[in-house]
C-alpha cells in the first residue's frame, strides 16, 4: 500500500471513504440489531399478554 492511500485511510472517518455522513454498519451488526429489536419487540408484547 503507498503511503499516500495508507495516510488518507487514516485521516477520513470509515463512513467518508464510502461518500456518506455517519456510522456504517456492517451486515452481521445489522443483523445483531435486527434480532435485539425483535427479541425486545417479543419481550414487551408478552408482557403485555402477562398484564391483562
Amino acid at each position: 500500500m503507498s503511503d499516500l492511500k495508507r495516510k488518507n485511510l487514516v485521516d477520513k472517518e470509515p463512513a467518508d471513504m464510502h461518500g456518506e455522513d455517519g456510522i456504517r454498519f456492517t451486515e452481521s451488526q445489522k443483523a445483531k440489531k435486527e434480532q435485539k429489536e425483535r427479541e425486545d419487540e417479543t419481550l414487551k408484547t408478552s408482557l403485555k399478554k402477562n398484564k391483562k
